[in-house]
């Protein structure tokens, strides 16, 4: 399982966009909408 971890500050930060880019790719191959943006 991916995670957002990292030895710093940048590659956390990496590390968390590679996720978010790995759940968009998997949601599209299934055919699922991409949930818009909120505000929490």
């Amino acid at each position: 399982m991916p995670c957002t971890h990292g030895k710093t500050r940048q590659e956390a930060i990496a590390n968390g966009e590679e996720v978010i880019e790995m759940y968009l790719e998997a949601w599209q191959a299934e055919g699922e909408t991409i949930p818009q943006p909120s505000k929490l």
